[in-house]
Parts: structure tokens; C-alpha cells; sequence
């Protein structure tokens, strides 16, 4: 057998196994030639493969994207499709190909890795949980009593995951320092089934002027809603909550579910200040994970980031360092006058041994101070450094994003 990065004249054979492996047959393969690998950031070059006799019989996929954290960018690839044909189960496939999947994104210059992955399996991989699943539901005669003095009109679901003009700024405006959202595209067609249902609604002044907007979709009796924009002046948390209520209403939908927005994002602070269920689920592995692929180009990518949150602190004219052990790299930051910068120099006294918690640690998944709890060391003064640098950001990645 041979691992090798796919070709793309392998696409219909990638796309043929993942309909066996995954769901309904023609549902997936569906999903897979409408947008999810043909016309998506699929990564030619840091996927793998296993091949037997030139047939795939193993997979795995990588989107590359960039990811924000805060003022920070890293390149970052986002695992899907880790499949193997039902003959060839039982062999040790899945973790030949994985692990050579990490390596081929370090090989392509990758900072991170990000996975929505079954319990229990992606740790041995270096992952971990970065944020947890969040699901707010509330009644849609509980929702707040706002007029809605915007007009609703629906748009083209491309000008949201790749299009230019009033929308994507608005995504863009508001998402502009969100850690763990997507630089779109990330997907630049939609005709998957998959994709579909989902419905973007544009809110428009009485000027014709874009201000807002809401992505959702009707699931049964409820409204899901898996994106809005808009939280500027102009339109504000309060007209899009009307929104999404003139939605439900217009759908005879009697129930409002909110799906993968963070605890700190302003739809979850405003609605969760009312009636409503909310829904957290945590893993030790499973669901959202993170793995640091090359620990230094990630503290590198987020040296303006760090030099900002140092300079908005009590160390900003403090000349120290702080080393920061991975899994199998130790990185050092200098700091001095509120700048902070990679060092080639030894390690500092100052250590945190983070391990795999260098995923969590590098997005803010918690404080430093809980991730103590989790195995987390700090040595000389690396606690108080870390806790300026790495504060919690509520992470998210739009569901539109997922691979």
C-alpha cells in the first residue's frame, strides 16, 4: 500500500468512497461534487491517501483556511471526510493515514489544525477540545417584543460564504477579531443539498442600504438560526432578534434554536438574558478540536496580537520572556516596552509546559489559570505572563465554515 497525497482526477473516487462511508450514498456524494471538495478549499497537497493496487481505500481531508485570532491570521487546515473502505477496517488504516495527514500540513506550512470529531479517537492525534457545542433554544413567543422597522429581503446564499459587496463586510466588520471565525471563502459553490435549505435574509434601511442580515434555516417546528450580522448601529442585536422572530413567525415556527455561537457572542448574551434552554456540551475528546501543527509560526502569526494584549496591561514597559513548551517544540516570546516578539534565544525561566493545551492555550479556549486543572505548568513567572497574553476569547467558527 502507498500514502501519498490525492490528485485531482481522484476527485469522483474520493467523492464515490465518502457516499459509501458517510449517510445516505447519493445525499453525500451530493455534497461532495456540490461544494464540499469540488469548489472548496480543499487542500490537494496536505490531504492523504492510502492507496492498494491505485485505488483509495483511506482519506483524509484538509480545508485550508485562515483563522482568526483576534488581530491574528493562521493558516489553518480543517480535517474532513476521514474515511476507510468497510474491507479495509480493523488495520490500522485510519491512523497511518492521519498521522500522515500532520505531517503533510507541517510540510505545507500550516500553524493549525481544527476537527469536528466522534469521542474518544482524535487526541491520539495531539487534539483537543477547543470550545465546546452550544445550542440555545427559546420559544418564539418568548423572544423580545421589538418592532422591526427593517425590511427583510432574501439573497443568494453565495454572497455570504464567498460573495463581495454588503454582506460580506457586514460578516467581515463583525467578525473581524472573533477568534476561531473563518477569513471566507472557505466553500465558493453551493449547490449541495446540504447547503440548500439554508436561507440568507438581508436587512435593508429605508434607504435600500444593506445593514444587517440572518442565516437560517426551518428545521421541523423550529427556526435554526446559524449566522447573523449586523451588530453596528445602523441595524443592532435588537432588529435582528426582530428578525429572526418575523422569520419564525413566517415560517410557523413555534421555536428558536441558536447553533454554534459562543457564550460571548451578542445573539447568545442578549437571548440567554431571557426564557430559553441552553445546551453545553463538553468532551475530554470529541466535537470542536484543535491541534497545534507548528508552534512557532502560530506565536509568530499572532506576534501583533500579543504585542496589542501586552500593551494594554501592567507589563507593557516590562523587559521579561516567557517560554512555552508544546508538544514537541519549546518556543520563546521576548517582551519588552508592551512589544512582544519570537526569540531564536534559549529557554526562559519563566515556562509553561502546556503539551497538547498549547491548542486551547494559543485561542483562548479558557484562562491559563483553568487550564491548571487540565495539566497546565507554570514555572518561575509564567502563570501571571501567560494570563495577559492568552486571555479567554469565547472561540467560535460559524457553522457555514465547517468541514
Amino acid at each position: 500500500m502507498e500514502i501519498r497525497a490525492p490528485e485531482m482526477r481522484q476527485l469522483d473516487e474520493i467523492c464515490d468512497l465518502a457516499g459509501k462511508c458517510f449517510g445516505q450514498y447519493f445525499d453525500f456524494y451530493a455534497h461532495c461534487q456540490g461544494g464540499y471538495v469540488r469548489g472548496s478549499s480543499y487542500d490537494w497537497e496536505a490531504s492523504r491517501v492510502i492507496l492498494d493496487a491505485g485505488r483509495i481505500v483511506s482519506h483524509v481531508g484538509v480545508w485550508q483556511y485562515r483563522m482568526r485570532v483576534g488581530q491574528g491570521r493562521l493558516k489553518s487546515g480543517g480535517i474532513g471526510i476521514v474515511m476507510t473502505d468497510g474491507r479495509y477496517r480493523k488495520q490500522g488504516l485510519n491512523t497511518q493515514v492521519m498521522n500522515a495527514t500532520m505531517t503533510g500540513m507541517r510540510d505545507a506550512g500550516y500553524d493549525y489544525s481544527v476537527l469536528f470529531g466522534v469521542k474518544d479517537y482524535y487526541h491520539r492525534f495531539g487534539f483537543c477540545q477547543i470550545w465546546p457545542w452550544a445550542k440555545l433554544r427559546a420559544e418564539a413567543a418568548d423572544l423580545p417584543e421589538t418592532p422591526l422597522t427593517l425590511t427583510l429581503q432574501e439573497r443568494p446564499l453565495g454572497e455570504i460564504l464567498w460573495g463581495s459587496g454588503a454582506v460580506m463586510d457586514i460578516y467581515n466588520r463583525d467578525n473581524a477579531t472573533r477568534t476561531g471565525t473563518a477569513e471566507r471563502p472557505v466553500y465558493t459553490i453551493n449547490e449541495s443539498p446540504h447547503w440548500k435549505d439554508n436561507r440568507l435574509h438581508a436587512l435593508v434601511n429605508t434607504s435600500g442600504q444593506t445593514v444587517g442580515y440572518v442565516v437560517a434555516t426551518k428545521d421541523g417546528a423550529d427556526l435554526a438560526v446559524l449566522e447573523v450580522g449586523g451588530l453596528a448601529d445602523d441595524c443592532g442585536i435588537g432588529q435582528l432578534i426582530a428578525a429572526i422572530a418575523a422569520l419564525a413567525k413566517s415560517n410557523a415556527c413555534t421555536r428558536v434554536q441558536v447553533i454554534n455561537h459562543s457564550l460571548g457572542h451578542p445573539l447568545m448574551q442578549a437571548l440567554h438574558c431571557g426564557n430559553c434552554k441552553l445546551e453545553i456540551e463538553h468532551f475530554r475528546s470529541g466535537g470542536p478540536m484543535g491541534a497545534t501543527v507548528n508552534l512557532r509560526q502560530c506565536l509568530g502569526a499572532m506576534q501583533e496580537e500579543l504585542s496589542l494584549r501586552c500593551a494594554n496591561s501592567a507589563w507593557n514597559d516590562v523587559s521579561t520572556s516567557l517560554s512555552i513548551q508544546g508538544q514537541d517544540e519549546t518556543v520563546t516570546l521576548q517582551l519588552s516596552n508592551g512589544q512582544v516578539r519570537v526569540m531564536d534565544e534559549a529557554a526562559s525561566a519563566n515556562r509553561l509546559i502546556c503539551g497538547v493545551l498549547s491548542a486551547r492555550l494559543i485561542v483562548g479556549s479558557e484562562s491559563p489559570s483553568d487550564l491548571l486543572y487540565q495539566g497546565l505548568k507554570g514555572e518561575g513567572g509564567a502563570l501571571a505572563l501567560a494570563e495577559v497574553l492568552f486571555p479567554p476569547q469565547c472561540p467560535m467558527l460559524h457553522r457555514l465554515d465547517a468541514f
